[in-house]
């Protein structure tokens, strides 16, 4: 029954958990680290174009209003599936209805973009004019919704709603509690209480809160005067109520997922006979019919377009004209321009890539901002772009807040020195005295370790050391098994920061985090095995299948007194606490949205008391 919408609990959710978030970087002698300064978009992407570009779209969205009437007047008979004119809406939107559901990461005013980044785990504030950017709040700060000049934002670590003001930072908490769905309208928020899961809304001029719903609800969405839900029951119907509180109406008898309206008409995912499909009706839930059958996954109104991802193939996106005649399903073909901008500013270029799925769709102005999975020569990682649909191009976001040039020499002075380090390899050394074998602490420091199948010997020593001096620094031999595990736990994460690019420093490998002190989920993995392998603990270096929320994601499973756990140290790291801490295999599988081949590694039946 909740197939649709856990996507966004957990997917999105946990994603950030899971895919990462970064605080101050740590830096390893000698090695240069790259600014996190101000942007310069000289390159194909550029924030003065971005400038331009939404003058015009202002200028030609007004010239389209004032057309419409006289277009409509000039039709003589309306298509049956075309969406009819209505009275214009009036209501102030904090944020779309779509966005929100992928995440609400994306927003705008007429001064800058906000932009939620998961591998910073913070609100990127970048000037359209300029296109400079600077960090503007940090914390996990989802569902953005703009009112008066003000950001609200969902703080899901914190559990709390809070209050940013977008030129200086400032952030102040307005209500303690968790919430999903957070959205504005007017000068209201309105959101589901995840203490019971029923609709409220807190009125920011007087502060008074009122339950709309005292049923669980979920997805809803704002439209004029009233909200649009799925009651979470057997039947999952979908329902309105009056912004102003009232009765309930029930719309429909199909079960429903994620509304989201266009000219007085519904769009939602049903599901008949375990047949899922999107589907339109009238506010009342009248003239009922099939767009398209399809399993979505994601479902976003961008214009006059419904965007949306299939569940049964997430590597592409599609779109429905909803003012076209014939209302097909056209695809967006993204994966030939993702990999030519990954290797734009690769150091080594990506021969092999593959657009595994995508997690989440944002709109504003010309811009979709999105999460994928993907492989790249074989390896599996999680990336966010934004697509400028119009101009039909990609930018990695994790190139978008940084200063180009910087990074750029950064880059280049790194592939010099890699072609330098290549070509000594096959000169021959001087003669010097023979050294005696050096030892190591128990674990495989041999090339094509799980510690890094990439790493260089040297590499791989200088991991062996970082693993002897944390053996030198702790008496392990009164310690438990539970008091070893913890130890490596809780060291990783205090001398490990979330590397912002999967591509340099081997932030993959257990070096990244050991030597360098940055990692993405494999580096922390392969990391946490070396430490356990030094100690005498078994320990699984485990990674998600194609059919995981993340397919990218690498955890461990450890095992203490006999019994087998998962911990997912990356995952813990971000969150700021013991979110994936010794958990069985069900209670991992359903608090992360991920999934793997079990048979591959020991069964951890039971969480850990």
């Amino acid at each position: 029954m909740k197939k649709k919408y856990i996507i966004f609990i957990l997917g999105i959710a946990m994603a950030a958990a899971i895919s990462g978030c970064g605080r101050t970087s740590h830096k390893a002698p000698g090695e240069e680290i790259i600014s996190e300064a101000e942007t310069s978009m000289e390159e194909s992407f550029s924030v003065e174009e971005i400038s331009d570009k939404v003058q015009e779209d202002k200028e030609t969205e007004k010239q389209s209003e004032e057309s419409e009437v006289s277009e409509a007047q000039e039709e003589t008979a309306p298509q049956e599936m075309k969406a009819p004119e209505t009275e214009p809406d009036t209501t102030v939107y904090g944020n779309t209805p779509g966005n929100i559901m992928g995440g609400g990461l994306f927003l705008e005013d007429d001064n800058y973009f906000y932009l939620y980044h998961g591998y910073d785990n913070c609100v990127y504030r970048t000037d359209r004019k300029t296109g400079i950017s600077d960090k503007l709040v940090d914390g996990y700060c989802l569902q953005l919704n703009l009112v008066d000049g003000k950001i609200y934002a969902n703080n899901a670590q914190e559990e709390s709603v809070i209050e940013i003001n977008p030129e200086s930072g400032q952030v102040t908490e307005i209500r303690k509690g968790g919430v999903e769905y957070l959205m504005a309208a007017d000068r209201e928020l309105y959101f589901m209480d995840t203490s019971d899961n029923s609709l409220r809304k807190l009125s920011l001029d007087s502060m008074e809160e009122t339950v709309l719903v005292d049923q669980p609800i979920v997805t809803p969405c704002i439209y004029k005067d009233r909200v649009y839900f799925a009651l979470d029951s057997e039947e999952h119907f979908l329902y309105s109520v009056p912004r102003e509180g009232g009765e309930m109406t029930r719309i429909n008898e199909v079960h429903a997922y994620m509304p989201t309206i266009y000219k007085d008409r519904i769009y939602y995912l049903g599901m008949e006979n375990e047949e899922y499909s999107i589907r339109v009706m009238g506010l009342d839930g009248s003239g009922e019919k099939i767009v398209v059958e399809t399993d979505a996954v994601f479902m976003n109104l961008f214009r006059d377009r419904l965007y949306y991802v299939d569940g049964t193939d997430r590597s592409k996106v599609y779109f429905i004209d909803l003012e076209a005649e014939s209302q097909v399903p056209e695809s967006v073909e993204l994966e030939a321009r993702i990999e030519e901008a990954v290797n734009r500013y690769a150091i080594e270029t990506v021969s092999e890539y593959r657009l595994d799925g995508y997690m989440g769709l944002n709109f504003q102005q010309d811009y979709m901002a999105f999460m994928c999975a993907e492989t790249m020569d074989g390896q599996q990682y999680m990336d966010e772009y934004l697509y400028e649909v119009e101009g039909d191009r990609v930018l990695p976001v994790a190139y978008f807040f940084v200063d180009r040039k910087v990074m750029e020499a950064a880059m280049k002075e790194a592939t010099k020195e890699a072609k330098e380090e290549s070509a000594n390899l096959g000169q021959t050394a001087p003669s010097a005295p023979q050294t005696p074998a050096r030892t190591y602490p128990p674990g495989n420091y041999s090339p094509g370790s799980i510690y890094g199948p990439k790493l260089s010997q040297a590499e791989l020593d200088q991991v062996a050391d970082a693993v002897q001096a944390y053996l030198n620094s702790y008496d392990f031999s009164a310690m438990s098994d539970y008091d070893k595990v913890e130890t490596a736990h809780d060291y990783l994460c205090s001398i490990c920061e979330f590397a912002p690019d999967w591509r340099y420093n081997r932030a993959n490998t257990a070096w990244g985090a050991l030597v360098y002190y940055e990692a993405q989920c494999s580096g922390y993995a392969r990391a946490m095995k070396a430490l356990c392998d030094a100690m005498g603990i078994g320990c699984y270096y485990v990674h998600a299948d194609e059919y995981a929320m993340n397919p990218s994601h690498q955890w461990n499973e450890v095992c203490i007194d006999g019994n087998w756990y998962i911990i997912d140290v990356q995952g813990n790291d971000k969150s700021g606490f013991r979110a994936f801490y010794l958990l069985s295999d069900d209670t991992y599988g359903a608090m992360s949205g991920m999934s793997w081949d079990r048979s591959s590694v020991p069964a951890c039946p039971a969480d850990y008391y």
